[in-house]
């Protein structure tokens, strides 16, 4: 299975409910014909750089997954059947970019242990002023 990310804009007056209800349909095309959702962004409604279908604005969904290319082929075709999908991009990752992210995963995993870490010296810091004011009272 090769991996591929999509960005799709869909109309901007959907309310919340509704933008969940097409994201897990879209998200369910891919599942059941084989491909794995590996991350889904909702960067929100964005203003478009020209109008498409007389809208100025649009919800913008990004997603990666893991698929075959009959996966794609059937996610592209329901992409033009939804009529609440405005545009829609799908494109397939190469090895160069794949290791790029890997990376990038890394530094995020890395930086994110740095800051719990971070977080527990602050804790226990304030947990011996803390102690330390008491004894003073005392």
């Amino acid at each position: 299975m090769r991996v591929y990310e999509s960005i799709y804009i869909l109309q901007p007056d959907l309310g919340d409910e509704d933008v969940d209800g097409l994201v897990s349909r879209i998200n369910k095309i891919v599942e059941d014909n084989g491909g794995k959702i590996l991350d889904i962004e909702k960067w929100g409604k964005r203003r478009l750089a020209y109008e498409v279908a007389r809208e100025r604005y649009g919800i913008y969904i990004f997603f990666r997954f893991e698929a075959e290319a009959e996966a794609v082929k059937e996610l592209e075709r329901n992409y033009r059947l939804i009529g609440e999908v405005k545009k829609y991009i799908v494109i397939r990752l190469d090895k160069k970019e794949l290791a790029r992210l890997e990376v990038e995963k890394k530094k995020q995993t890395e930086a994110k242990a740095a800051e719990a870490v971070e977080e527990e010296k602050k804790k226990q810091t304030e947990e011996k002023v803390a102690e330390t004011v008491k004894v003073e009272e005392k």
